[in-house]
């Protein structure tokens, strides 16, 4: 299910409610007085929308770690004082945020004013996520906003606890912008480079393992790259080193190795005898061979460069300097920012670079780990992980170029903004022309089906290579219609869709069951079967890539359309399938519904938990059509 943004919160109407925005205002004091109010300033969008809107906003917080313990130094006085200054208006500040001054506090707010709570961690209830403490804190709402980007992974009262005792949830502006930068991770623009350093191996483990087999590059920097070195031997002085990981390392060596990936560790070192500012320096090691990664031009061919703290040692005015130097030649000669993609359309285009801007731990283990560190649930609409929503369109035998262009010039701009993943499955004879009317848009190019093979005698066939020259980032495979007419078993899906997984194309695979097999109480059984001969060879390590397309066969074409509640069954099984075959990974591979799906029928489809999308047959052939079934969100709200 999608996001549900502030927008829709504001749609609805906020004046007079109570909206509790659970901010990230943890800013660094100095002498009682904000340093950097960069946190507070991203803050504002959220703010001020909120109190145009006429609502009565109430900020809270956290900001260092007290532990529970009520620290006078941590008081988050000084913030109201600041965000008061920023905002151009009276904030009031209240010493506690919950209890009796809290709600009397509250309840003193007129229509379009603010108040800042005191320090949500002076109470071990926040960490602990207590529920006393969440529903105490929820008393003070009928709004719940996140917009919380660098704490939205932890599960606290105020990120998650809080959340079920408030009717209306939604996340902020800053929130919703940084999901919406993390797509540079999800979908990059190859060629990606990913640079990681910080101190320890066991640090960023989790991470490493995740983005060895998936980066083109992977560069190791900081004192982590020192238990690379020293696990073959290279002597690294009295350098920071973890013995106990140098399986740890070597394992993602091989990793990267087999994924036919590049591994780059530093051969150029500055040595000081103390890491203290003052010691003398000196050069150590040969420049290493990075000019392998260089155009003739002197600037880097990667086209996303993702950044996760390379050298936490570089803070020191000499190191600072050093790194920045390493970072603009990576951007071309720009400043240079934690993410980058020079197509992305949250992308500066002076400096070819989107930025991921607050909390980057929450990037990271948003996408890496399995454990209840993530994103909360608290800005769905409902209780459904986030998985974006999905909306594919199969064209099947159908449009010639002139109508596909029509189309495109029709539709494009009736899906602009749409928070959703939008893919056109085209003939193939189509897709070189309809490829640059979709460029720029945010909408994918997919084909109906693939050959496996690399090359040969395949008359008529098309290879995954073909694909990737006309710009396809995904593919059709196993459609009952090919699986009925033309003889094609699980086993040949299962090869298609490795085969596009080898070149970057994701495989959107179909199972279903006919009229007969339901009828049979099979229904289950047979999905099940396909699912795990179709998906039999993928990496678990590439499974999240995948889109599983449920098509009841009975349903295809017929006009009829499974019911919400039946396609939720077949969905959760599917669900239970994926989490057997790929552990936790399964629940982050997204499953589209497909049959006969209609504007009119797709809102109470995607309301359930495990529709994560559609695959849209013939209502896909009309632009307007299509396009309310892409806003599904919007629709249904009206």
């Amino acid at each position: 299910m999608a996001i549900r943004h502030l927008d829709r919160l504001l749609t609805e109407g906020v004046r007079g409610d109570r909206v509790f925005v659970r901010a990230d205002l943890n800013v660094p004091l100095d002498a009682g007085e904000v340093a950097d109010d960069t946190r507070l300033t991203a803050s504002l969008p959220t703010l001020r929308d909120l109190l145009d809107a006429g609502a009565r906003v109430v900020v809270a917080s956290h900001l260092g770690r007290p532990k529970g313990r009520r620290v006078p130094e941590l008081s988050l006085r000084p913030v109201a004082a600041r965000l008061s200054q920023l905002l151009g208006m009276d904030v009031a500040f209240c010493e506690d945020c919950v209890g009796d001054r809290a709600k009397a506090a509250v309840e003193k707010l007129g229509d379009g004013e603010v108040l800042v709570l005191e320090n949500l961690r002076f109470h071990d209830g926040e960490e602990r996520n207590d529920p006393k403490f969440a529903e105490a804190l929820a008393s003070l709402a009928d709004v719940y906003v996140n917009d919380a980007f660098g704490t939205a992974h932890r599960a606290h009262a105020s990120t998650v606890g809080m959340v079920s005792f408030v009717p209306r949830v939604a996340a902020g502006r800053l929130l919703a912008s940084e999901l919406e930068h993390l797509r540079v991770v999800l979908e990059p623009v190859r060629p990606l480079m990913v640079i990681l350093g910080g101190a320890k191996v066991s640090d960023k483990l989790a991470v490493l393992e995740a983005l060895a087999p998936h980066a083109d590059i992977l560069a190791i920097g900081g004192a982590m790259a020192y238990t690379f070195m020293a696990a073959h031997g290279t002597p690294i002085g009295k350098s920071l080193v973890e013995p106990d990981r140098f399986a740890d390392a070597l394992a993602v060596e091989q990793a990267v190795r087999d994924a036919g990936r590049t591994l780059l560790l530093p051969t150029d070192h500055v040595v000081a005898p103390r890491l203290e500012a003052g010691p003398p320096l000196r050069r150590s090691g040969e420049p290493g061979e990075h000019h392998l990664l260089e155009r003739p031009d002197g600037r880097f061919r990667n086209r996303c460069i993702l950044g996760g703290n390379p050298d936490r040692r570089d803070r020191g005015s000499r190191g600072r300097r050093g790194q920045r130097g390493r970072w603009r030649r990576f951007a071309g000669g720009h400043q240079p920012v934690e993410a980058g993609r020079s197509d992305h359309p949250h992308v500066d285009r002076r400096r070819r670079f989107a930025r991921v801007r607050a909390g980057p731990r929450t990037a990271r283990r948003d996408r890496v780990g399995s454990d209840s560190r993530r994103i909360a649930p608290a800005v769905m609409t409902g209780a459904k992980p986030m998985r974006r929503p999905i909306l594919a369109a199969n064209w099947k035998m159908h449009k010639t170029n002139a109508e596909a262009i029509d189309f495109a010039e029709a539709f494009v701009p009736l899906v602009a903004g749409a928070d959703v993943d939008v893919v056109i499955a085209a003939p193939f004879t189509l897709l070189d022309r309809l490829g640059p009317k979709l460029a720029g848009s945010g909408i994918a190019l997919a084909a109906q089906n693939v050959n496996p093979n690399e090359s040969g005698a395949f008359t008529g066939e098309i290879a995954p290579a073909m694909l990737v020259d006309v710009g396809c980032r995904y593919a059709i495979v196993g459609h009952s219609e090919r699986r009925a007419l033309y003889g094609e078993t699980d086993e040949v899906v299962s090869q298609k869709a490795v085969a596009l997984l080898a070149h970057d194309i994701r495989p959107i695979v179909c199972v279903g069951e006919t009229l007969e097999q339901r009828d049979a109480g099979a229904a289950l059984s047979v999905v099940a079967q396909q699912l795990r001969g179709s998906l039999s060879e993928i990496p678990t390590t590439r499974a999240a890539e995948v889109v599983v397309a449920y098509e009841p066969v009975w349903a295809i074409g017929t006009g009829r359309t499974a019911t919400p509640q039946i396609a939720q069954e077949v969905h959760e099984s599917v669900r239970a399938v994926l989490s057997d075959l790929f552990g936790s990974t399964g629940a982050e591979i997204r499953i589209q519904y497909g049959g006969s799906v209609k504007p009119e029928t797709v809102y109470d489809l995607m309301a359930q938990p495990d529709i994560d999308g559609a695959l849209v047959g013939g209502a896909s052939l009309d632009p307007e059509a299509f396009s309310r079934i892409v806003r599904f969100d919007r629709e249904g709200a009206k």
